[in-house]
């Protein structure tokens, strides 16, 4: 490990220096995910002493129930850097203490170092545990209204019965890999499950037909994006989900529709749920054509990938189908 510190950048030093004998912020150099150093309340935190915090995952001082809430935390991307996060560690006692967190890019470095700002704010821990709650509760019940909507969605087009879950299911899977919140997937997972929404608006001969769509009918499917946002746009706790559900059918080498966006533009969330899609409704027969198989389906992201799909969520999704333990349909119970 001694050569994974060598060249370490004299700036990171001097900031770590500075802080060191600070009383109220714990302080954490990190690259790679791995603590380079850290001040003297980091220890006094959590009882270890400096040579068994350096060198380790920072993300090893945290409760393993509150790693999911940790996003680039983890030191797997910048999606959230700069912005507070909320997470608890084992105390010095063996009480768990909440903490709030910055993880900030560190100036000047050749190395992608990060400095990690963290400050016990365990007096208002009820609060936390509260507003955690609260949150469950309302993504749950945004979830039920979600549900109805997939029924209605399916009644309208039952050759798509099951593909908004499972498309559902694939989307929260691949959203945990790339290292989002637990809450994060979650919602995204919520607007799979509603993504199909627009089809509502879709004429039945057309959705039914057996045999390829003329242009003029592929142009009225194409309109589906756009008609699922306008109609949960303006329904409270349900705007997040519009926007994804507008972006799906994108392709971040800018040849998808409703806009032609390019992957810089497209949300994280619809880059997902753009694969996923492909993925399901490739492996599941439709009225004018037999289901092609995973295997063609993987074939045909992975030949897109870099180009109309996200390469890092090409990577994470035959990632989980390597895995002969994941599958796309539902956990016996109703859970995703």
């Amino acid at each position: 490990m001694s050569g994974f510190f060598e060249g370490f950048a004299s700036a990171a030093g001097d900031i770590s220096s500075a802080l060191s004998g600070s009383r109220s912020t714990g302080a954490c150099v990190i690259r790679y995910g791995f603590i380079l150093s850290a001040n003297t309340l980091v220890g006094e935190l959590t009882g270890r002493r400096e040579e068994d915090i350096r060198g380790k995952p920072w993300a090893d001082l945290v409760l393993p129930e509150d790693i999911p809430y940790l996003g680039s935390g983890r030191g797997s991307g910048a999606a959230h850097e700069g912005a507070p996060f909320h997470f608890r560690i084992k105390g010095s006692d063996g009480k768990p203490r909440w903490m709030v967190g910055t993880l900030t890019p560190l100036s000047g470095n050749s190395e992608p170092d990060q400095l990690l700002l963290m400050a016990d704010v365990s007096e208002y821990g009820d609060l936390h545990e509260e507003a955690r709650a609260r949150e469950e509760e309302i993504l749950g019940m945004t979830e039920g209204t979600l549900r109805a909507i997939e029924k209605i969605v399916e009644m309208k087009d039952p050759f798509i019965a099951g593909h908004q879950r499972r498309v559902a299911r694939l989307c929260y899977a691949i959203a945990l890999q790339l290292g989002f919140s637990g809450s994060s997937a979650k919602i995204l997972r919520m607007a799979a499950l509603v993504h199909d929404v627009g089809k509502v608006s879709i004429p039945i001969q057309v959705l039914a037909k057996p045999m390829h769509l003329s242009d003029d009918e592929y142009s009225i499917v194409r309109m589906h994006p756009l008609v699922g946002y306008e109609i949960l746009k303006d329904i409270e706790h349900l705007a997040f989900a519009a926007e994804i559900i507008l972006q799906h059918h994108e392709r971040t080498d800018g040849s998808g529709y409703p806009s032609g966006l390019t992957g810089e533009n497209m949300l994280p969330e619809a880059k997902i749920l753009s694969v996923a899609d492909v993925i399901e409704a490739m492996i599941s027969q439709r009225p004018h054509r037999p289901a092609l198989g995973l295997e063609e389906a993987l074939a045909e992201v992975k030949r897109g990938r870099g180009k109309e799909y996200d390469s890092d969520v090409v990577d994470a999704c035959l990632g989980l189908f390597s895995d002969p333990g994941f599958t796309l349909e539902m956990i016996p119970g109703g859970v995703f």
